[in-house]
């Protein structure tokens, strides 16, 4: 019994900072209790409908429905809702899907964080940097699917880290469901495993580990094949209108192909980046940069940082919610980097209780 408890405390350890850290955020949303903007009434429409379909029995009918959305999202990320919805949830529904976000990127956190450095309580100087951003609560106030597709990029990257060059069979397999699920959940998610996906080939040609890139286009084909065989072509016609300089609806610095070469759209993502962690946050940032290079899991987190932040500057519609996969990515470049490096436990507590305390007003 004693070996038991200790195996069910020993899993559940890494994720006490993060339940910490939720009921944090969704007891101080709670107290407000303001209706959600921007998409969220949008897709919280759709999820009840679906879901007092599903109640209704009018099960055929709710899946041919719900595999039928495209735009202005694939149709995973409906799921959590409805689930919600179906259990009652009412107007909890939109801040337990942003909260549900978040659990998916402190998952990848904890797996890029695996190592011989890894703490007991998982990625929690990361997990402070992440909560401690004023963009973190805005989405998870406002169901932003930003945070699913955040989940789902931290997730990849995680297993892509854990695999080993495809050679964990497992995380391979886990690589490949994450990446389906992505696709199926936001159109900007792609964009993350651009660089990572790429320099994954330098690895599987090195150990020539085939069985796990079978693995993983297995797994990818299952989650996301079905539904991108039906819908690819109105998928990528709607991609390519979005990306449009004809196309797009917004006044942002990248509304032309000419001025997406401009300083000006150009640093859009990386003040964004700035503005959202602040000046302690990107020191802080930089120098577990240089830490972190020589170690994987770093490495893997900061090429998908990278090219999300390139492939947006040239995606034609500038929000900065869309840099948000990032922001878990660069939590655990920060664990990885400076947590390690911090002997004294109360020098790290404080560490990262000044960063937390300054960032909303920096």
């Amino acid at each position: 019994m004693r070996l038991v408890a200790f195996l069910i405390w020993e899993r559940f350890r890494p994720w006490i900072p993060f339940v910490v850290g939720a009921f944090l955020i969704s007891g101080v949303l709670g107290e407000h209790a303001r209706t959600p903007t921007g998409d969220a009434p949008h897709m919280l429409a759709i999820s009840d409908r679906l879901a007092m379909m599903f109640q209704r029995g009018e099960f055929l009918d709710g899946f041919e429905s719900w595999t039928s959305l495209v735009t202005p999202h694939p149709p995973a990320g409906y799921l959590i809702p409805t689930l919600f919805a179906l259990l009652g949830a009412g107007m909890e529904t939109a801040r337990l899907t942003g909260l549900f976000g978040l659990g998916l990127c402190w998952y990848g956190m904890n797996l890029l964080s695996r190592g011989d450095h890894r703490s007991p309580w998982g990625p929690w100087m990361g997990g402070v940097l992440l909560i401690s951003t004023a963009m973190t609560w805005t989405l998870v106030e406002h169901m932003a699917w930003d945070l699913l597709a955040a989940g789902c990029v931290a997730a990849c990257v995680g297993h892509l880290h854990a695999s080993d060059g495809f050679r964990n069979k497992g995380h391979a397999l886990g690589f490949g469901l994450t990446m389906g699920l992505g696709f199926v959940t936001k159109y900007t998610f792609p964009v993350f495993l651009f660089l990572p996906v790429l320099l994954s080939i330098r690895a599987l040609m090195r150990f020539r580990s085939f069985g796990g890139l079978f693995v993983s286009l297995l797994g990818f084909c299952v989650v996301a094949g079905p539904w991108l065989w039906v819908h690819g072509d109105a998928v990528f016609a709607y991609v390519l209108n979005s990306t449009s300089t004809v196309h797009t609806i917004s006044d942002s610095p990248a509304k032309s192909w000419l001025s997406r070469l401009s300083a000006n759209n150009l640093l859009y993502y990386p003040t964004v980046l700035r503005d959202a962690v602040g000046w302690p946050g990107i020191l802080l940032v930089g120098v577990a940069f240089v830490r972190v290079w020589m170690r994987p899991a770093g490495r893997w987190a900061a090429w998908a940082v990278v090219s999300g932040i390139l492939l947006l500057s040239f995606a034609g519609e500038n929000q900065a919610r869309y840099l948000y996969p990032a922001l878990p990515l660069l939590g655990a470049i920060v664990d990885i980097g400076i947590r390690p490096g911090i002997v004294h436990p109360m020098a790290r507590f404080g560490l990262v209780c000044g960063l937390g305390a300054l960032l909303p007003s920096l």
